[in-house]
């Protein structure tokens, strides 16, 4: 691990850390104070290895919901949805629930439109009563360099509240406790985070039972993993490259390149768009959603590059893709993380995470940001 990875490493582990105290209720006011204080984002896993996942708000949508409830935007269904790909909560009598390819949300109450949409449930959270619930399970695949780190611990369904710690997401609402659980199943490493209503308490146990039962009905299909690093022979690997990212304001987005260096011995070469996930300083992933841009030849109708659709980069030469980020809210000193990774593979390129720092660009509080990213090509020449 290089220094920067290290430092990195200390600092996420800093911004996760609290003290847990032997009396459980007194835990759970220290948590309070400092969830009040710093807006905690708790992640008792970090992952900077985690591969892109898709957008929370993005791909297939599957809905199910009680039959006996009155929420017309809600298809009623006893079946699994549709597409059982990724994991998913199975319906129950009071129960509602809805699932994207990068996170499943079930609630004992009716889901909010944005909830519904496919983004993190903050509508359904914000309307929480005493005995109310919202389960919200992010996913993403299990990579060699999350399994290196350990930090996602190998695990069974059922998962358990009773591994769970107090902690919750940037953004919710100040008077609901939540705690929250990381776990690795058949390929899949799940971040569940439990909403409770009823103030900034710990739930009772019934309402706790009942949280259990649905997540006792967490689904995750098995994910074969075989292949996930092979590429064709002659290009590029993770371990060839380190990233940086340049950024700056630009008709009310952030818009920029993302720059690969090839630190190894052999010339290699790129095709393709890389997948670029924002994460947070815990290098959680953030919600966005995702789409390819023009590559910056074409949007200046310049020729097409020599060799196009690949790029050979000879040893510490470079190649570029076009970045741009909307709906930067701000958080973590206004600085933002990039976990990036190649078309067919795994893991993430080499060297610390790339990280831009700028001020807050916020279109829409509580969606998601969308980041759209160009394909590899020749570094556009000085001036």
């Amino acid at each position: 691990m290089s220094d920067a990875d290290s430092l990195l490493r200390e600092r996420l582990d800093a911004a996760a850390a609290f003290d847990v105290e032997a009396d459980p209720q007194q835990v759970r006011e220290d948590v309070a104070r400092r969830q009040r204080r710093r807006r905690l984002r708790r992640r008792g896993t970090v992952v900077l290895g985690v591969l892109a996942v898709a957008a929370l708000a993005g791909g297939a949508v599957r809905l199910a919901g009680d039959s006996s409830g009155d929420d017309a935007d809600v298809r009623a269904s006893t079946a699994q949805p549709d597409d059982a790909a990724s994991p998913y909560f199975e319906p129950a009598s009071g129960w509602q629930t809805v699932q994207t390819s990068a996170a499943a949300t079930a609630a004992n109450v009716p889901l909010g439109p944005g909830t519904q949409a496919g983004n993190v449930p903050w509508d359904t959270v914000a309307t929480l009563q005493d005995g109310d619930v919202v389960l919200f399970a992010m996913v993403s695949p299990a990579t060699d360099v999350s399994r290196a780190n350990g930090l996602f611990p190998p695990s069974e369904l059922p998962l358990s509240l009773d591994d769970a710690q107090p902690g919750g997401l940037e953004g919710q609402p100040d008077d609901v406790y939540a705690e929250r659980l990381a776990a690795e199943v058949d390929g899949w490493n799940i971040d569940v985070v439990t909403f409770f209503g009823g103030g900034f308490v710990a739930p009772s146990a019934e309402t706790r039972a009942a949280a259990q039962a649905q997540l006792d009905r967490l689904v995750v299909p098995s994910r074969a993993t075989a292949g996930l690093s092979r590429t064709a022979a002659g290009t590029c690997q993770p371990s060839d490259l380190q990233a940086q990212v340049a950024l700056s304001e630009s008709s009310g987005a952030l818009s920029g390149t993302l720059t690969v260096r090839n630190v190894g011995a052999a010339a290699c070469t790129l095709s393709g768009a890389p997948l670029v996930q924002p994460v947070d300083t815990s290098a959680t992933p953030l919600p966005a959603t995702t789409n390819q841009a023009d590559p910056a030849w074409r949007r200046t109708n310049a020729a097409t590059p020599a060799g196009w659709p690949t790029v050979q980069v000879a040893p510490g030469a470079e190649a570029q893709a076009v970045l741009r980020v909307v709906n930067w809210c701000g958080a973590f000193d206004n600085r933002l993380y990039f976990v990036v990774t190649l078309p067919g593979h795994a893991d993430r390129i080499g060297g610390a995470a790339p990280s831009v720092q700028a001020s807050p660009l916020c279109t829409g509080a509580g969606e998601p940001m969308a980041v759209s990213v160009g394909p590899f090509e020749p570094p556009r020449a000085a001036g």
